[in-house]
């Protein structure tokens, strides 16, 4: 008999990388003279213009809401790379959060910098010597030795964005088609976007780095 929760979990993980592709292709279609855009890069993609970076993470929750919980998780992997960028890079670089979590309004969303020292806070359960359990805080900014100061250069340039759920985002993918390619709906619809998703999955399983650019 096959699992549902398994079944859940496919479905869920499969509608965010379609979605990731989905949020691919607007970057490929936005993007500047001389920039260039890397598919699987640092974050899910990187836009890049001389010395300036844009890194985006792509999150689909359909279940879920945009709990500290969820945003430390997000965030985790952006402040690993942060931290071990120099001065120049860091103020040269902005970490984008792209994504649906349930219930929240689409717009652009600003966390202060205490905000983000909360959600980096985890609760997690211990054991004593006589195999008693209790909670303990873990501090995730001291872990990776991040100073109050870099935080809020972090939290300076975190720019999050919460985005429509997945049929509505991928009819502003479609209308983005239709305008930049000059073709009609129904082509853009039943034609060009099934070929952008195929392009983009593909580019996203190339080994060397030159062939996702």
């Amino acid at each position: 008999m096959t699992n549902p929760s398994i079944n859940r979990d496919a479905s869920a993980t499969i509608l965010g990388y379609l979605f990731q592709f989905d949020a691919t292709i607007l970057a490929i279609l936005r993007l500047k003279e001389n920039s260039e855009i890397l598919v699987e890069g640092v974050e899910d993609f990187d836009l890049r213009s001389g010395n300036l970076a844009d890194l985006f993470q792509c999150k689909y929750y359909a279940a879920s809401k945009l709990t500290p919980a969820i945003l430390r998780d997000a965030i985790i992997p952006m402040l690993k790379g942060f931290s071990k960028m120099k001065p120049g890079e860091r103020d040269s670089t902005t970490y984008h959060l792209y994504g649906y979590f349930r219930g929240s309004t689409p717009g652009p969303l600003k966390f202060s910098v205490q905000d983000v020292k909360n959600a980096l806070v985890r609760r997690e359960r211990t054991k004593n010597n006589v195999g008693s359990t209790h909670l303990i805080e873990v501090n995730v900014q001291n872990e990776l030795g991040i100073s109050d100061y870099d935080l809020s250069i972090f939290v300076q340039n975190l720019s999050v964005v919460i985005t429509p759920e997945y049929s509505k985002h991928k009819e502003t993918v479609i209308d983005a088609l239709k305008v930049g390619l000059r073709v009609s709906l129904d082509e853009a619809r039943n034609f060009l976007y099934p070929s952008a998703q195929t392009f983009v999955a593909n580019l996203s399983s190339k080994r060397e780095k030159a062939k996702r650019t």
